[in-house]
């Protein structure tokens, strides 16, 4: 994927809504196999609220399923879920 944009939404009557905007979505995968045990490249990065930034680069196998890497979240900036 290339450049991908996701807007999420969830209404609420007592509250704001709750809103997520996924920009700049970039996924990609390198050596994808199908035979057991094949390990695959992949790496992902996404724009989260125009502000925090998600990456993901790291190996993927299919059959058992197993994924590893290196996760980093940037200028990460909480926001309220649950109203408690």
């Amino acid at each position: 994927m290339d450049n991908a944009r996701i807007k999420f939404t969830k209404l609420s009557q007592t509250d704001e809504p709750f809103k997520v905007d996924i920009d700049k979505l970039n996924y990609t995968f390198y050596d994808m196999g199908t035979y057991r045990n094949t390990l695959a490249s992949h790496s992902l990065r996404i724009l989260i609220n125009k502000h925090s930034e998600l990456v993901i680069n790291g190996g993927v196998r299919l059959d058992p399923f197993k994924m590893n890497g290196n996760v980093e979240l940037k200028k990460f900036q909480t926001f309220r879920i649950f109203n408690i």
